[in-house]
């Protein structure tokens, strides 16, 4: 693939790259190269990038290049600096007569001729003749050296004179450092993960290492006193929350099923009979309890419930209805229009209800 173009001309206005580029022939991966005449530079088309490339050797990277996968013969550089045929020189010349102020006076004192003639012995008439001071008169001038004068403006200087002002103030500054959070006047919200009871606090809660609480996650908590399972839903600004709420430990998100890995704390309770004997009962092992579960609104509600082998129970709750299921805790709810009451009296079940 030749190029029969010989001469190309790169003009960026002073790079190291300007110059003139002529080929004898040389061809480099099949087209035709090119040298700079005066500066160290070669035009070569690269295969690899697939594009005219100039640089300081053939094969090296680019410090100008082409279009990539055009394929011309010739090199195709932007035509702002890239021109075909030869590099064309304008030299100019500046004279030193372009600032030339030349004055002549020439002071001519011109005589006035007057010439009488008679035409009769009774009239006499007197013609002055016009003279013209630059008839045969002429200058040759030549310039053999000329004197450039300089004017140089004097600089002035201002000295500001720099005022002393004798005050000194000597003295102790003390900072107070205010280094409390700030209790806003809303509360935080947190719904139980099995009665789906909530609860507000104003005061400041963090998690067990004292980080700030994540909304939507769940929570391990004390509420009140009560070992409770918890999620917590936010801030709320139209309640003033009066629950006292103490994180034990951080489970993960909701959405991930944390709610069903956490398991509140048993419940100890101490009954004092008539006799001064003290008996300790500790609620442990499994109770299958009744409970109704009731939908107060619409669309169908979804809950869940377990068994004492803790198999999880899913149940669908159509609209305005209820149902009464025994489970071994109390069962989980997904809205607000379901709730959950403990039959009363409390009545135990033999075996965990089947939807």
């Amino acid at each position: 693939m030749a190029c029969t173009e010989i001469n190309f001309c790169v003009d960026s206005g002073g790079n190291l790259y300007d110059g003139q580029y002529t080929t004898d022939t040389n061809t480099y991966n099949g087209f035709t190269s090119y040298t700079g005449d005066s500066v160290p530079f070669f035009i070569y088309y690269s295969l690899t990038q697939d594009r005219w490339c100039l640089s300081t050797s053939l094969g090296g990277p680019c410090s100008q290049f082409g279009p990539v996968g055009i394929g011309s013969d010739c090199p195709d550089f932007d035509e702002s600096f890239f021109i075909t045929g030869v590099c064309i020189t304008t030299t100019t010349t500046t004279s030193p007569c372009d600032v030339f102020n030349f004055e002549a006076i020439f002071d001519c004192l011109v005589p006035t001729t007057t010439t009488t003639t008679t035409l009769a012995p009774t009239t006499t008439t007197t013609t002055t003749l016009p003279f013209d001071p630059c008839t045969g008169v002429s200058v040759n001038a030549s310039i053999t050296a000329y004197t450039t004068t300089t004017t140089t403006i004097p600089v002035t200087t201002t000295t500001t004179t720099e005022i002393e002002r004798p005050c000194n103030f000597d003295g102790i500054v003390t900072f107070n450092t205010f280094d409390e959070y700030m209790k806003c006047g809303n509360s935080k919200k947190f719904r139980d993960c099995l009665t789906g009871i909530e609860y507000f606090s104003n005061d400041l809660v963090f998690n067990e290492s004292g980080d700030t609480l994540i909304q939507n996650w769940v929570y391990k908590s004390t509420i009140n006193g009560v070992s409770t399972c918890v999620t917590f839903a936010g801030l709320v600004d139209n309640i003033s929350g009066s629950d006292l709420v103490v994180i034990n430990e951080t489970l993960g998100s909701e959405l991930q099923g944390a709610c069903l890995e956490c398991v509140p704390d048993s419940t100890t309770t101490t009954t004092t009979t008539a006799a001064p004997t003290t008996t300790t009962t500790t609620t442990v092992g499994c109770q299958i309890i009744q409970y109704i579960v009731q939908n107060n609104g619409e669309p169908k509600q979804e809950f869940r419930y377990f068994n004492c082998d803790g198999k999880t129970i899913n149940c669908l709750l159509g609209s305005y209805q209820s149902k009464i299921i025994c489970s071994s805790s109390i069962p989980i709810v997904f809205s607000q229009n379901v709730q959950v009451f403990e039959y009363s009296p409390q009545t135990f079940c033999n075996s965990a209800t089947i939807c």
